[in-house]
């Protein structure tokens, strides 16, 4: 009996490293400047890519905006830190549009509101960590 119950308590741990709790991530966007366009979302675990190339991230995803304000709800992520960069494609053309000399021509923002000064935050800037159900409210900057 005593075997028996070391097995079970061994594949029990086993189960829990090989399938960590996984969490909820809602965010919150209160402050598109038209109900147009797409919002496009990339969440990553790592500074390898973030902010701009989706093919490093953990997710992206694109959603219709219809309002001037928008709750997103991602898919159950495994703990860690993540980093979020998000555009309002105001014009739906797939690209994050900027000015002559630079300067955004569509909303964007970072998870932690982190700040873009001379160019995109960097991860450590941005990251949060997800250890349980989070609400998180990103605001959108617009020049």
């Amino acid at each position: 009996m005593r075997k028996i119950l070391s097995i079970l308590f061994v594949l029990f741990c086993w189960s829990i490293k090989a399938n960590p709790p996984k969490h909820k991530l809602s965010i919150y966007i209160p402050n598109l400047s038209s109900a147009r366009g797409y919002l496009r979302l990339i969440v990553f675990n790592s500074p390898n890519g973030f902010p701009s190339d989706y093919q490093k991230a953990v997710f992206a995803e694109s959603y219709a905006v219809k309002s001037s304000s928008i709750l997103i709800e991602l898919p159950e992520l495994p703990e860690d830190n993540y980093a979020i960069a998000i555009f309002h494609d105001e014009n739906s053309n797939n690209r994050f549009d900027l000015n002559l000399i630079g300067v955004p021509k569509e909303g964007y923002g970072f998870s932690n509101n982190a700040k873009a000064i001379l160019g995109p935050p960097s991860f450590q800037d941005a990251k949060i960590f997800l250890n349980s159900n989070v609400k998180i409210t990103m605001e959108l900057k617009y020049w």
